[in-house]
């Protein structure tokens, strides 16, 4: 009866790791305690320019994130994406985008926190993204999300081993005295 079970079990198993891998999901996992990203949460950072928030609109792309992201389009910069507006505006944020849908734009000078630090893994992907949640330090409470995903400003990082940093165009580190 016990190795009827277990057969079950296992079976079971194979068809959820299955199921998964052919659904394209995508295994997140928190890493804040683990070095070497174990020093990143609660640091936090100045914007040294305007960014958007925005989202992609298809859950099925391959940019899909479960927080809205942060980023910019500055073709000089490596943290750039070519999908937003060059001009960062409110007035862009009405118009109509099939590849993305802008939210909110986020002012110079704006501070955030790094909150946690997340591992993502697409089933169809062997190399894991890192990309840390943050929540703005000026009256987060009113905006209509709470954390936003900076994945769009993390320069890519020089090995498997090192945290990718945060563009210093675009943000840098914010010390208390």
């Amino acid at each position: 009866m016990l190795k009827r079970i277990l057969i079950v079990l296992v079976l079971c198993v194979a068809a959820v790791l299955v199921f998964q891998r052919l659904r394209g999901g995508t295994r997140v996992a928190y890493v804040n305690g683990i070095e070497p990203y174990r020093a990143i949460p609660g640091k936090e950072y100045i914007l040294q320019r305007a960014c958007y928030v925005y989202v992609y609109p298809k859950s099925e792309s391959p940019h899909a994130a479960v927080y809205p992201l942060l980023g910019v389009n500055a073709p000089a910069l490596v943290a750039s994406n070519p999908l937003l507006p060059e001009r960062v505006s409110a007035d862009e944020i009405a118009k109509t985008r099939t590849e993305i849908r802008l939210l909110d734009v986020i002012p110079i000078g704006t501070a955030f926190k790094v909150l946690s630090v997340r591992r993502e893994a697409a089933a169809d992907n062997d190399a894991p993204a890192i990309s840390y949640e943050v929540a703005f330090l000026d009256d987060w409470n009113s905006r209509p999300y709470q954390r936003v995903d900076i994945r769009g400003i993390l320069l890519p990082p020089r090995d498997a081993q090192t945290p990718p940093l945060i563009d210093p165009a675009i943000a840098v580190e914010r010390f208390k005295y």
